[in-house]
């Protein structure tokens, strides 16, 4: 069978070359859109989705995401599924946080109670990866874009002989990550341990910060340094 397929993809000859064409005509075919049809049958598609995911927020995801932190404000939003959860961590979450199923937070094994403290009306986006072994602490109203990285460890130690043995980072290696008030995180960052992001700044996309963070300014670059003031906050044209 496996020959002749691959007489097939090859179309080695003309018979190959004409199920290669009838397959490929197959897969292209589709039937006319009729919009008045299609434009209902459209809608109550979205419709259907729509209420089943509501449902299975409102009955699965919320609660039982809430029983695994130990305290959750009102309003939480799970955007499609439950955010993956490895290890432990002490979960403290603010109110009407919005957090997306295809997150991570991993609780590394160097303390006994590692803390993940996020503040009201924060949004946090895809593939976000939040690794906490002592403490991680994000502020309210901050924007968290898609594929942000936040970590207090490095993850594994620097002993070569250590990694071996699948012990975890040395305690004195872990230092706690805090990030202020209405703070913007751009795509892709990497947000790395003894960090303190100030109240109101902004990561652009794809930086890696290694240092902290002054309040009003925007940081950019590997690694990220201060492109620029964003005034204070009396300069700020509205507060959130």
């Amino acid at each position: 069978m496996r020959t002749i397929i691959m007489k097939i993809r090859r179309q080695d000859a003309p018979w190959a070359a004409w199920v290669y064409r009838s397959v490929k005509a197959w897969q292209r075919f589709s039937v006319p859109c009729i919009k008045p049809l299609h434009g209902v049958l459209y809608l109550l598609y979205r419709v259907f989705l729509s209420t089943y995911y509501w449902l299975r927020h409102a009955l699965w995801d919320v609660p039982l995401f809430a029983s695994q932190c130990a305290r959750v404000g009102k309003g939480l939003r799970l955007i499609r599924g439950i955010p993956r959860l490895l290890g432990y961590a002490r979960i403290e979450l603010g109110d009407y946080v919005v957090l997306h199923g295809s997150s991570e937070i991993c609780g590394a094994k160097v303390f006994d109670d590692p803390v993940l403290i996020i503040g009201s009306h924060s949004h946090l986006g895809n593939n976000l990866l939040i690794m906490v072994a002592k403490r991680v602490q994000i502020g309210n109203h901050c924007l968290i874009a898609n594929d942000v990285t936040i970590a207090d460890n490095d993850g594994h130690p620097i002993d070569p002989e250590k990694r071996l043995r699948d012990l975890p980072p040395e305690p004195q290696a872990c230092k706690p990550v805090i990030i202020g008030d209405n703070v913007w995180i751009g795509k892709g960052s990497i947000i790395l341990k003894g960090v303190t992001i100030g109240e109101g700044a902004v990561v652009a996309a794809g930086s890696v910060v290694t240092k902290d963070v002054p309040a009003y300014t925007l940081v950019a670059g590997n690694p990220a340094r201060v492109i620029k003031s964003l005034g204070s906050k009396g300069e700020m044209p509205y507060e959130r």
